[in-house]
């Protein structure tokens, strides 16, 4: 709760995480980059790099026939869809505005699981993979995976 006074008259505001919105964000779609740009002369390189700590694959898994757990799947799986659809947001965008996409995130690849929020063997396990991935040269992705067939890297429309 945050305390807050408008017109002359206190009150108190509840504030909830920004994620309820965007997940993601870079810049606001309405600002046009390429055509302001233009329209003032500023030709430079723009690149974006989106880093998500999160899988961006589909995740199964039993609920039990029970109202809250019914209901915290629900809310993950938005949460989950939120930033994809988030991500493709900003690739489009970004292929509007002539901006260089480049997306990291967690590859199908990493296998390990959790079992708990904060699993300190899953976090470590995490890092280590992520600094593998980073040491070997990260194959950044151009597009958001589920727009992409087999190569990821594809930059075909």
């Amino acid at each position: 709760m945050f305390d807050v006074e408008a017109d002359g008259k206190r009150f108190e505001e509840m504030h909830v995480d920004g994620s309820t919105t965007a997940q993601v964000f870079v810049y606001w779609s309405g600002a046009q980059l390429a055509k302001m740009a233009a329209e003032h002369g500023a030709t430079r390189e723009r690149k974006i790099y989106v880093l998500c700590n999160a899988r961006l694959d589909p995740d199964w898994g039993e609920v039990d026939r029970r109202t809250l757990p019914i209901t915290f799947q629900a809310i993950n799986t938005l949460l989950e869809y939120h930033v994809i659809g988030d991500l493709y947001r900003i690739y489009d965008v970004t292929k509007r505005d002539g901006t260089d996409f480049n997306l990291g995130y967690i590859r199908e690849t990493f296998k390990a699981s959790h079992k708990t929020q904060f699993d300190t063997a899953y976090m470590r396990q995490l890092y280590d993979y992520g600094f593998q991935q980073a040491a070997a040269g990260y194959d950044w992705a151009k597009r958001p995976p589920s727009l992409v067939g087999e190569n990821q890297n594809d930059d075909a429309p």
